[in-house]
C-alpha cells in the first residue's frame, strides 16, 4: 500500500518523492506530507484519517528509535 502512494506522490510531487528516495525523510512521514498537502486530513473523515495515520506513525517511529 505504501508503494502505491509513493508512486502517487512520486507524479504530484516529485522533490517530496526524491527526498523519500534518498532518505532524507521517511516514506510514512511523507505520504502524510503529501495527504495533507491534498486535502485528506479536512473535515470528520479526515481528522480520524489523520490520527490513524499518527498513531502509526508513532508505532513506526518507536521501532526505528529501537534500531538505531
Amino acid at each position: 500500500m505504501q508503494l502505491e502512494r509513493l508512486a502517487k506522490m512520486i507524479e504530484g510531487d516529485r522533490s517530496l518523492a526524491d527526498s523519500v528516495l534518498t532518505g532524507r525523510t521517511p516514506i510514512h512521514k511523507a505520504i502524510m506530507i503529501n495527504l495533507s498537502e491534498r486535502g485528506y486530513y479536512e473535515g470528520e473523515f479526515g481528522a480520524l484519517r489523520y490520527q490513524g495515520d499518527v498513531w502509526v506513525q508513532q508505532r513506526i517511529d518507536a521501532v526505528e528509535d529501537v534500531r538505531r
